[in-house]
């Protein structure tokens, strides 16, 4: 497996140090900030969100646009727009939840389906709901 970490963040110097003494720098490439994140989460298998504060959880609604199975830590505005085992896996925010969360997705192939399904009627939903707003607001 390959592991892309996009972003930037005080533990960096922590995460390069460790994947070097694992000999892990062929799994885990750190990219960094890029202005365009969306080729990696399009060309990506599982979106995984490790953070411990999210305002909205953009890069969450983005990876559920590209219709991507999303794991991501439980922190107080995830549940603004995940539904666990729905639109992705809601797990602990510690490294055994977020690797059973992973592991759950790669093996699980039924549920791993049943979540993309739901991100598409998900998506399929809002845009028939923002069609509605625009008819409204145009007063057809």
């Amino acid at each position: 497996f390959k592991w892309y970490i996009l972003g930037k963040g005080p533990q960096k110097k922590e995460i390069e140090g460790w994947i070097r003494d694992n000999n892990l720098e062929e799994n885990f490439i750190l990219l960094g900030v890029k202005s365009n994140p969306y080729p990696f989460i399009r060309d990506c298998d599982i979106y995984v969100q490790t953070s411990k504060f999210e305002g909205f959880g953009l890069a969450l609604a983005e990876a559920r646009m590209l219709n991507k199975p999303v794991v991501t830590t439980r922190f107080d505005a995830v549940y603004n727009q995940m539904v666990h085992r729905k639109n992705g896996l809601v797990v602990d925010m510690n490294s055994q939840g977020i690797y059973d969360g992973i592991l759950q997705i790669i093996n699980d192939y039924e549920l791993r389906n049943s979540i993309i399904d739901y991100i598409k009627a998900e998506k399929k939903g809002n845009i028939e709901e923002l069609d509605k707003f625009y008819n409204l607001i145009e007063g057809k």
